[in-house]
């Protein structure tokens, strides 16, 4: 028999992933999740021109202001950008860890690039400002994310009882549950940084781990109404089954896995930092795969284990009324008479 699939290693499996859980939860609830920095307030220096500057006077400009502004503050991120109404350029600049631009700051800057013969920018045509921009912090959106994954579970759970029957159904429930958990649990215990990113890995976390056990077990009917598995006990039946998919089930692993670096990849040259959710990601693939192929396989092995010996102690009675039983001996008596 497959050792995956044996209760000893569902045990360890479920006391496994217990421990990491309520690690995670206990440091979560003293410490929260690790706040993703970028995800902050920020102050912002807007330098605006009422005129379409070229590409040679929009990095003349830039190159003059970076050069002031840097100076006196750190700076995490500069954007350009057009005025539709006016057809001017906007410069922004966000400054990194916390920092204030003050009004003084932004004057000063504006008489600079005034007195300063910037080519292309003319006198009195030219503002600077300093404004603050919001982020809403990760807790704005625990609430909703937790009622999401309740219903997206709930719904999980009743396509698998229509499409596999209750105990396959009871299998992506646990296991589903239990992806979601231990990504957030790990997410917290590493100190990933969270913002809206890692909700967008909580729900990729649910509907991979549903995809996974949604391809285990539908091999696993597939299989068992095939003449290869009528006879074979339930155990054993589970973990051919599951030894006979899993190439399939790393194969879809290995790809999202891919696709998660890819696009912390793309994050680095289109400058957004996905890093973190790129690492919170494979995190919730490495949850997935284990639960499919380790702990769902458990799970319904003891399930089917059961059905299987339920349905052959009913195989063992007659369960014709009497009555019947005997009108039916006497017919064929009768027959036989006859």
């Amino acid at each position: 028999m497959n050792k995956p699939v044996t209760k000893k290693a569902l045990l360890l499996s479920l006391i496994v992933s217990l421990v990491l859980i309520i690690a995670g939860a206990a440091v979560f609830a003293f410490a929260g999740f690790n706040p993703d920095s970028t995800m902050r307030d920020a102050s912002v220096i807007e330098v605006s021109d009422v005129m379409r500057l070229s590409d040679e006077e929009r990095e003349a400009l830039e190159d003059f202001c970076t050069e002031r502004i840097e100076a006196q503050y750190s700076v995490s991120k500069v954007e350009y950008g057009e005025e539709s109404a006016t057809g001017g350029s906007i410069l922004r600049y966000t400054l990194a860890g916390g920092e204030t631009a003050t009004a003084e700051f932004a004057d000063s800057l504006e008489e600079a690039i005034v007195s300063g013969n910037v080519a292309g920018v003319s006198g009195g045509l030219v503002t600077v400002s300093v404004h603050t921009t919001a982020n809403a912090p990760y807790t704005m959106y625990i609430w909703r994310t937790a009622i999401g994954a309740g219903a997206v579970v709930v719904l999980l759970f009743i396509y698998g009882c229509i499409r596999f029957k209750v105990g396959p159904g009871v299998t992506m429930l646990i296991s589903a549950v239990r992806d979601l958990a231990l990504t957030l649990a790990l997410a917290a215990l590493l100190r990933i940084p969270a913002g809206v990113g890692l909700i967008g890995v909580a729900v990729f976390a649910l509907f991979f781990s549903a995809l996974l056990n949604l391809l285990v077990f539908g091999k696993m009917r597939k299989d068992f109404a095939s003449d290869e598995y009528k006879g074979i006990p339930a155990r054993e039946a589970v973990a051919k089954s599951v030894a006979d998919g899993s190439k399939t089930v790393l194969l879809i692993a290995v790809l999202a896995a891919a696709l998660c670096v890819l696009l912390g990849i793309v994050g680095i040259f289109i400058g957004t930092d996905l890093l973190w959710s790129m690492l919170a990601a494979l995190i919730a693939v490495a949850a997935c795969v284990t639960s499919a192929l380790f702990l769902s396989p458990a799970i319904y092995a003891g399930i089917k284990e059961k059905s299987d010996a339920v349905r052959a102690n009913k195989a063992r009675y007659n369960y014709t009324p009497e009555k019947k039983s005997k009108q039916e001996a006497a017919s064929v008596q009768e027959s036989a008479e006859n």
